[in-house]
């Protein structure tokens, strides 16, 4: 009955207009009080639009009404604007020159980092990086990258179905449609796949930026742990691992805190506004709280 009551919480009518979607944009509430919604269907348009600011900010309002999963694409290409200061001063004050921001979503929020440091190495990473649109009689289903349902449309309602993995059989014929935020095509960025908490990048970084992935309302503290460790083991000796998270609870809110890969283990070197992650970390992990080199 919960599954059940779940679902029709996050159902309502599909309008994948792109009219609808800049009304969306302007009227955020308008979904919530007509049961509205918006599909990864419409990046088939979106993906079409051009490089310029008023499409980005609407490819990113679009892509923050649509969920992947447990997690929900919620981006915003000034939301992490504490955590950007902080990586731009560690980058520029050691001269680092390869960095990276994971959990990037369609990329919109890594554009300062993109913008201010064009002589640095800035690669992004997300674990879904593309929908499978699948057709199906009277309607369509939606899988993430991992191949999980996570929409089902019948005629013009969208049901969120987030659940098993579906069966290859079921991916066959499906189409690919690409999260990527129009403003990178003019940097020459993309957004490759990596999983946070299992995935490596093949390369070490001098710094890695990672926010509002790394939550509570998401995972259980072992995972968040599991997440943190494979992060720390993607980092060069001395590299940062600076993890941030937008919430109206936190001072400015905004909290980020950052972590530093040292000979000896890892160190606790700066946090701000007391990030949710800390409070286990000092459980968890009470050696970073040390005092040493």
């Amino acid at each position: 009955m919960s599954r059940l009551l779940a679902t029709l919480a996050n159902s309502g009518l599909v309008v994948n207009h792109l009219g609808f979607a800049r009304a969306l944009q302007r009227l955020p509430a308008l979904s919530w009080l007509l049961r509205l919604r918006l599909s990864p269907e419409i990046l088939v348009k979106l993906n079409e639009l051009p490089s310029d600011e008023e499409s980005g900010l609407l490819y990113a309002a679009a892509v923050s009404r649509m969920r992947t999963g447990t997690v929900v694409k919620a981006v915003d290409p000034d939301r992490n604007a504490l955590t950007d200061e902080c990586v731009l001063r560690l980058v520029r004050g050691e001269g680092l020159a390869r960095i990276c921001d994971v959990g990037a979503s369609d990329g919109s929020a890594s554009l300062r980092l993109l913008k201010e440091l064009p002589d640095v190495e800035v690669r992004l990473f997300d674990r879904f990086t593309f929908f499978l649109i699948c057709r199906r009689p009277l309607g369509c289903e939606i899988l993430n990258a991992d191949g999980e349902p996570v929409y089902r449309r019948v005629g013009p309602f969208l049901f969120y179905v987030y659940g098993q993995r579906a069966p290859r059989e079921r991916r066959v014929g499906c189409g690919r449609v690409e999260i990527r935020n129009p403003l990178l095509r003019p940097l020459n960025a993309r957004v490759e796949p990596l999983d946070v908490f299992a995935g490596t990048a093949g390369v070490r970084f001098q710094l890695i930026k990672c926010c509002n992935l790394l939550n509570d309302d998401y995972f259980s503290g072992e995972t968040l742990i599991s997440g943190v460790e494979n992060l720390l083991r993607q980092l060069e000796e001395n590299g940062y691992l600076v993890i941030g998270q937008n919430n109206p609870s936190y001072r400015q809110g905004e909290a980020f805190l950052v972590l530093k890969r040292v000979a000896s283990g890892t160190r606790l070197v700066e946090a701000r506004n007391d990030h949710k992650l800390l409070a286990l970390l000092r459980r968890e992990r009470p050696e970073f709280f040390r005092s040493g080199p």
